[in-house]
């Protein structure tokens, strides 16, 4: 819970400009107000009403700033939030906040109760909720739920017991139980050309899945033994289904995303996985036990680099091509000759040098 209004005070704090337009009783901004924020990322619009109340009628824990406190609060300890303080009285936030585009297109809904912010609800630039975050003083737990076209994809939050680490169930409306919907795999084409992730299908009651399709050519779905699937596939609350997915792609045909469907007789539409595909010829850290790297225009076509700031490539009379590196970044080896080049490279970690040889 105080995460995200510890993400709130920071984001507030990078405001580089802010108009606003509404009364003020005693210097304390009160009723319906309509405030402009201009910071280095947005342009925003937010209305709302504020609320005048004594400081001291709030259990405090303790001052983080000259905007906020940390308070008890039922079971929990949330922050407050206030735009002044005088004597003792401070101006709170209360009721709805509507945040707008430039454009007059709803971003986000605020519901704030004296200061607290009990939740928050996020939309795309069409008014599709795409996030739905809340609190639960009573419990002591914060909730994250994620929407993708409409629909509950994740819900995550901090059991009370352990707040180090979140809980996330994906699709927590369905019947259909999918333990993981974001997956993330790391490929090193030198070293490690190929990246598994296991995924468990259970269910609330008996289904069938009739199909499990992939985007790309060289993600393969297989069973927990490495054999083919045949459908329909039975899953049933005693009988839950283990399958693998398996990376390999090549240089050539690498693209860093994928999405799974998994279509079952139970639902109007597939259930989406979703995958990170980290793939590399080079980052900081692989490249310490590397001295040279070998790679073919016709069959690998790209040098892929990863986890660095900046790459130059220099041939042997001397030209030099300069990469900023955002992210993995896809270098196209069509434009070079074949032979052997230096490659420099840095990131925060430091930096270094090798050979890169290029063949036909």
């Amino acid at each position: 819970m105080i995460n995200r209004l510890l993400l709130a005070t920071l984001f507030l704090s990078f405001t580089i400009y802010c108009a606003g337009q509404g009364r003020k009783i005693n210097g304390l901004k009160a009723g319906a107000w309509r405030e402009k924020f201009i910071d280095a990322n947005h342009n925003y619009t937010m209305t709302g009403n504020y609320k005048i109340v004594q400081l001291s009628r709030y259990d405090t824990i303790r001052q983080l700033d000259e905007t906020s406190y940390e308070i008890r609060y039922k079971r929990s300890s949330p922050l407050l939030f206030y735009e002044g303080n005088v004597n003792g009285q401070i101006s709170v936030k209360d009721g709805i906040w509507k945040s707008f585009d430039p454009g007059g297109k709803i971003r986000q809904i605020d519901y704030w109760t004296e200061g607290l912010n009990p939740w928050t609800k996020y939309f795309d630039g069409k008014g599709n909720l795409t996030e739905y975050d809340f609190d639960d003083y009573e419990n002591d737990t914060s909730f994250y739920l994620s929407y993708i076209n409409g629909e509950l994809f994740k819900k995550a939050f901090y059991p009370p017991e352990d707040k180090n680490h979140q809980t996330e169930i994906y699709y927590p409306d369905s019947k259909l139980i999918i333990s993981d919907a974001e997956l993330f795999l790391v490929v090193n084409f030198l070293t490690k050309p190929s990246a598994t992730a296991e995924l468990s299908l259970d269910s609330r009651e008996d289904l069938t899945v009739t199909s499990i399709s992939s985007k790309r050519s060289f993600i393969t779905i297989t069973s927990s033994t490495n054999q083919p699937i045949t459908f329909p596939l039975k899953v049933s609350p005693t009988k839950p289904i283990l399958i693998r997915i398996v990376a390999s792609p090549t240089a050539a045909n690498y693209q860093m995303t994928d999405t799974l469907l998994i279509s079952t007789n139970e639902s109007s539409g597939p259930y989406h996985i979703y995958s990170e595909i980290f793939a590399h010829h080079l980052t900081d850290r692989s490249a310490e036990t590397l001295t040279s790297i070998e790679l073919s225009k016709t069959k690998d076509k790209n040098l892929i680099l990863g986890a660095l700031d900046e790459a130059t490539i220099v041939s042997k009379n001397g030209e030099k091509h300069h990469y900023e590196i955002n992210g993995t970044t896809k270098i196209d080896l069509s434009s070079f000759s074949p032979g052997t080049y230096d490659l420099f490279f840095s990131s925060c970690n430091g930096g270094g040098q090798l050979k890169l040889i290029i063949k036909e």
